[in-house]
């Protein structure tokens, strides 16, 4: 069994944040129009029913945008130990 260093541990917790946002962006498109049919079957607005649905597509990916740089960043700002 070995033993991950801190930078092993960094690198993954990366991979899986990759592997994350790139799901919620293959998956962010069809939610908002999703969402965008939604609303216009409700309120029967394509002004209403095109920005929801952009701002939809955007927002899904938003949280999982902002671990993927922080992941990224903890690798940049990574110091390994001297000795």
């Amino acid at each position: 069994m070995t033993m991950l260093t801190q930078a092993d541990h960094l690198d993954q917790a990366a991979a899986i944040a990759d592997a994350r946002l790139g799901v919620a962006e293959q998956l962010s498109w069809p939610i908002g129009c999703l969402a965008a049919c939604c609303v216009y079957l409700k309120w029967d607005s394509l002004l209403l029913a095109i920005p929801l649905g952009i701002v939809a597509a955007v927002f899904v990916t938003w949280e999982y945008r902002k671990a993927h740089d922080k992941a990224w960043q903890a690798i940049k700002d990574y110091q390994p130990p001297v000795g």
